[in-house]
């Protein structure tokens, strides 16, 4: 690296103006860094009060953030850091510490001196544990660490909680346990631990006054009946009255105060014997060369240097209610949240076939020859246009509110900085179906009306990943959004059709979605032609 030091404009014109916000994003930044460093001019910023550094190449922090003590809030998502420096702690104004996407393993204790902090944001690093003095941060509000190594949280969590902390966001980790005294976070309203490894669920859950949303899905639960609970729509209320039940039922085991009545006895057994002798099927119907109706994906090898790869299937025959749509929806936001790795790992696209021509092709565009009519946008815009745009909305919203992090797709718009391609899937007639991992097209947008459901994913990271987000998601619409066929009164099937994604030049197969080895569920019948 150079031992030279090169002004940086940013770091002049902030200088300069007096200002109070400083953002330090994208490739150039990146290469400046990776050149020679950052401006050390910048901790001398002492007006400062919003800083972000994010989509560089950053791998470590220089102490001298200490110096920036107005800092209430600081971005340093989506760079390269292995650890945070002590000094973090000197840091008394904090509010809102956003670290997410990075590679950290541990947080330095010091974090616990941040006693102002209100949010703090880990999600997609390394995390294998928490400090314990993360409970002298008395202010926290929502804690997010999704997608890190985490096998639980400090026993001091519980015994001298953050009495403010409303969400915590902790699913795909290596959590084994949820600790007896959960119900001690009197302001708990929101607790996702989805794909963990818990197997028990504690009766404490009875006593969380404020809790509204509590998500445990894909966990290996040892009691059946809650391991079903956990999947259905809207499940929190369904999991607090069957504790309730069974801590009653037990002799008041647990730390259950009794405040809720003992559900009868005949209408348990009721519940119980209907979900027992409901069946759910997934017919999966083989790629057919003799009908023009199974769908082929020719892919560019171009797109593959961009994002490496994509796995289809078609769902038939679908009856979407409102209700069942709007849940299938939030089932995808909830997926790239969690297993998706906010889209790092993998991005979900659905089309309706109806307004479809085929065949379909995956490959990419500089960004300025790429066009699309985006979900909700009414009109077209070139990659280029779509970017900027949202960019400009995005430092809009972030001005106004006051806030670091951006909402919707927003969020992801660091995974295109820098790029001289966008990947695509596009028709026969050249209109781009989705842009990922940023958006969909209005053209094949689904509605209430929609039948058959071209399901997209795609990434960059591994096939079996966009494999596995393809198995949950399709178990999702059978089980919780009930989009199977009603076969009779206790048979649900979902129709699923393979599609083949082959090389545009020699049509050499590279995947076929599902295969033989693919969509092995629980509770779910598999019928294979």
């Amino acid at each position: 690296m150079s031992t030279a030091v090169v002004e940086w404009p940013e770091i002049s014109k902030a200088f300069d103006e007096y200002r109070h916000e400083l953002v330090l994003s994208g490739g150039e930044i990146a290469e400046r860094i990776e050149s020679q460093g950052l401006d050390p001019r910048l901790f001398n910023l002492l007006k400062l009060n919003f800083l972000e550094i994010s989509s560089t190449n950053l791998s470590s922090l220089n102490p001298k953030i200490s110096q920036l003590e107005l800092l209430s809030n600081l971005v340093l998502r989506c760079n390269k850091l292995t650890n945070l420096p002590t000094e973090m702690g000197k840091l008394k104004a904090l509010k809102i510490l956003d670290i997410s996407n990075n590679v950290i393993k541990h947080l330095p204790d010091s974090i616990g001196d941040l006693h102002e902090l209100r949010t703090l944001d880990a999600c997609n690093n390394i995390l294998e544990c928490l400090p314990d003095s993360l409970v002298n941060c008395t202010k926290l509000a929502t804690l997010y660490v999704s997608n890190n190594k985490l096998k639980s949280f400090p026993e001091s969590f519980y015994e001298k909680p953050c009495q403010l902390l409303a969400e915590i966001q902790a699913q795909s980790n290596e959590i084994r346990e949820i600790g007896d005294s959960i119900d001690n976070l009197t302001s708990l309203k929101s607790l996702n631990l989805d794909n963990n490894e818990i197997t028990v669920i504690p009766s404490s859950f009875i006593d969380c006054s404020k809790l509204k949303e509590l998500s445990l899905k894909e966990n290996p639960i040892s009691d059946n009946r809650l391991k079903k609970l956990v999947h259905e729509p809207k499940p929190t209320k369904k999991i607090i009255d069957y504790l309730s039940r069974t801590s009653n039922s037990a002799g008041g085991k647990g730390k259950s105060k009794g405040k809720n009545k003992r559900a009868g006895s005949g209408r348990q057994s009721r519940e119980t014997s209907i979900n027992d002798i409901y069946q759910h099927q997934i017919e999966i119907l083989p790629f057919s060369h003799e009908t023009s109706k199974s769908i082929e994906i020719l892919v560019n090898e171009d797109a593959l240097n961009v994002r490496k790869y994509i796995v289809c299937c078609l769902i038939r025959d679908v009856a979407f209610t409102a209700e069942s749509l709007k849940k299938f929806l939030q089932i995808q936001t909830s997926l790239h949240d969690t297993i998706c790795g906010r889209r790092l790992k993998a991005t979900i696209a659905t089309h309706d076939t109806s307004n479809i021509q085929l065949p379909l092709k995956y490959h990419s565009m500089p960004p300025d020859e790429l066009n699309i009519v985006p979900l909700g946008r009414g009109k077209s815009f070139t990659g280029s246009e779509l970017y900027a745009t949202l960019k400009s909305e995005a430092e809009h919203y972030r001005l106004q509110k006051k806030r670091s992090n951006t909402s919707g797709i927003h969020k992801y718009l660091d995974l295109l900085e820098g790029l001289d391609n966008y990947v695509c899937l596009s028709d026969a007639s050249d209109a781009v179906l989705s842009l990922p991992p940023l958006t969909n097209s209005d053209l094949s947008k689904l509605s209430i009306e929609s039948k058959n459901v071209l399901l997209e994913v795609t990434g960059d990271d591994n096939l079996n990943v966009c494999k596995e987000v393809m198995d949950v998601l399709i178990n999702k619409m059978l089980i919780e959004c009930s989009l199977g066929n009603e076969v009779d009164d206790a048979l649900s099937k979902l129709v699923v059709e393979q599609v083949r994604v082959v090389n545009e030049i020699d049509k050499e197969l590279r995947v076929v979605y599902p295969s033989r080895n693919d969509l092995i569920v629980q509770n779910v019948t598999i019928i294979r032609h």
